[in-house]
């Protein structure tokens, strides 16, 4: 199943956005906060985008999905 689901990883994105645009757009950020969500932010995107290539194996008829 890693390979199916593995284009529901970006659906992290707009969550890691929303770390880093929130104190911004959100009232009574501090200095270390704003820090924080920007990291944190920057961590899940990053690890949302897809490592390597696609596995050869074949996954039936769950082929088509598998991106």
């Amino acid at each position: 199943m890693a390979e199916v689901a593995r284009p529901l990883r970006f659906l992290n994105l707009p969550f890691g956005l929303w770390l880093i645009a929130a104190p911004w757009l959100l009232d009574g950020a501090t200095r270390g906060s704003t820090l924080n969500n920007a990291v944190a932010g920057l961590v899940v995107i990053g690890l949302s985008l897809p490592r390597g290539r696609r596995s050869k194996e074949h996954y039936g008829s769950w082929d088509r999905y598998v991106a």
